[in-house]
């Protein structure tokens, strides 16, 4: 399975204006890897292009790409945060918290004998990284922290979509494949995201996969050897760590590029054509209760609904189907 991540907006979070910015998943099984590649290869040659900027496609051209994705066997998953939700001073705060608990983690780990000078010297750089903008640009850590989520809700799409059992081999590996912001070397955000994603990830709250019973009983399902009795094992669901990658050389993340710029657009710019595009990716953005994205908000954020209201019109789409995989 791999999962590709792009972002749309530029996650400056400014005081004096409304801004929302957008993370979005494209989750293809190995079997549709193929027609991806292919579609935006001819894509590029017939408009002459190096690659698929959706900022830089017409409307037309962006209706295209909505379309191969309504209609491919892949799934899409949207995150979204604006600066109501997320403000500099939920940011500042929300990064003290971070700091603080792994200066907690020091201190448990510690307690428990632990003297490793590795593993503290490790921890107390998490602590100035999660703690101070100097080490991580607020833009930079809000898309880290928020990623962990959106990589959950990835994980959870692929389990719910493809369930069925012609799908199986699709669960060999995951791949989590994200556009890299430099060029050959990871960003201070990136390797913030590569080092905590996992910990994260195992904290209960967010530990929680639903998927079928059945895949334990023989012939044992290939997800289970990411799971030792009955628990789910992080490391081996990561085997592959996050992969930063140029947009250039993956077609996929050059189709997570365009779903974020569609949503985010929805929302920001909901021109007729931008809403045509968005109805075509609601097929498959949609959950089974028919929620087309996952409103993200740092955990020292807000939780007044209103500033919620103005997402309604786009919120929601038919309920999907049961498991059974995403052919519809």
């Amino acid at each position: 399975m791999h999962i590709f991540f792009d972002e749309s907006g530029d996650y400056a979070f400014p005081v004096d204006r409304f801004d929302c910015y957008v993370q979005a998943a494209v989750i293809c099984p190995e079997s549709a890897l193929a027609a991806v590649e292919a579609f935006v290869c001819d894509r590029c040659a017939a408009w002459d292009l190096k690659e698929l900027h959706a900022h830089r496609l017409s409307a037309g051209q962006l209706h295209e790409v909505a379309q191969f994705l309504a209609d491919t066997p892949i799934e899409l998953c949207a995150q979204l945060t604006d600066t109501v939700l997320t403000t500099p001073e939920v940011i500042h705060s929300c990064r003290l918290d971070q700091a603080a608990a792994y200066q907690r983690s020091i201190g448990n780990y510690r307690r428990s004998g632990g003297s490793d000078p590795d593993v503290i010297a490790n921890l107390q750089a998490q602590i100035k990284k999660a703690g101070l903008a100097s080490q991580i640009p607020d833009g930079e850590f809000v898309q880290a922290t928020l990623l962990v989520d959106g990589a959950v809700q990835a994980i959870q799409r692929a389990l719910y979509a493809y369930g069925a059992d012609d799908w199986r081999e699709a669960f060999r590996e995951f791949r989590f494949i994200i556009d890299g912001k430099l060029s050959g070397k990871k960003s201070a955000g990136e390797k913030y995201l590569s080092a905590m994603i996992v910990d994260l990830i195992a904290v209960p709250s967010r530990h929680r996969f639903d998927y079928r019973p059945g895949w334990s009983d023989d012939p044992v399902h290939p997800w289970g050897r990411f799971c030792s009795d009955g628990k789910l094992q992080l490391d081996p669901l990561f085997e592959h760590g996050l992969q930063f990658e140029p947009s250039h050389e993956q077609p996929g993340l050059q189709l997570a590029d365009a779903v974020a710029f569609i949503v985010r657009s929805a929302v920001v710019t909901p021109s007729d054509d931008i809403m045509r595009s968005y109805q075509l990716l609601s097929r498959r953005l949609a959950d089974r209760k028919g929620a087309c994205f996952m409103v993200a908000r740092l955990p020292a954020g807000t939780r007044d609904a209103l500033p919620l209201r103005r997402y309604q019109a786009i919120a929601n789409a038919a309920p999907r189907d049961e498991l059974g995989g995403p052919e519809r």
